[in-house]
């Protein structure tokens, strides 16, 4: 009696781990998701993904996807390398290593220096422009900002790369200088965006001259 109910539980525990056990999902942009693949039969990827308890099917093209790595530890690479291609020329190995600078850097890189100064710099430009009746220039100072902040170098930190093996790699700093790049370009854009609205609605309220 004994021995069945350990059996019973042994096979519940497995049952129970399958059930949640997830596919991990390596996109070429960096992302990585736990998903349920369903199939990869065809040119698609049909997989199931949760968010918030809900699932959601979701259908993929297998030149977005680097790899996936199934639960049982299998991973299968749908990256393939075309040397007359613009875009899939690396290698497997040159590609993963991209892939994974792209994924430390969206995960790890921050710039809350840029994110704070584009917000000064939006707002100034939105302030003068109203201020001196010429709104049309106000966005040259927050373009050039954005241009500025898209040129400047990148630097990698230690904390931020998932192996230190990784900084041996020309692919993957060129990964993660892309990755990181826009983000920082994003943040310059939003930040930039949002300090010109608030300057030239300032500037019309308060403007001196009416």
């Amino acid at each position: 009696m004994q021995m069945k109910l350990i059996t019973t539980l042994f096979l519940a525990t497995i049952i129970a781990s399958s059930a949640f056990s997830q596919d991990k999902l390596y996109m070429m942009n960096g992302g990585v998701f736990d998903v349920k693949v369903n199939d990869t039969s065809n040119a698609k990827i049909l997989v199931d993904f949760t968010k918030h308890d809900k699932i959601k099917k979701i259908t993929l093209d297998k030149e977005d996807v680097f790899s996936i790595k199934y639960a049982s530890g299998q991973e299968v690479i749908f990256y393939k390398e075309d040397s007359l291609s613009e875009e899939n020329y690396m290698t497997v190995s040159e590609m993963s290593d991209y892939v994974a600078g792209q994924r430390d850097a969206t995960k790890g890189y921050h710039s809350p220096g840029t994110t704070i100064s584009s917000v000064v710099v939006g707002a100034a430009s939105g302030l003068t422009g109203g201020f001196l009746f010429i709104p049309l220039l106000s966005p040259v100072p927050s373009g050039l900002f954005v241009g500025a902040a898209g040129a400047r170098w990148i630097k990698i930190k230690r904390k931020n790369v998932s192996d230190t093996k990784y900084l041996k790699s020309d692919t993957y700093v060129l990964g993660y200088d892309h990755a990181a790049r826009g983000k920082r370009l994003q943040n310059a854009i939003i930040g930039t965006g949002s300090g010109l609205i608030v300057g030239i609605v300032s500037a019309i309220i308060f403007k001196p001259f009416k």
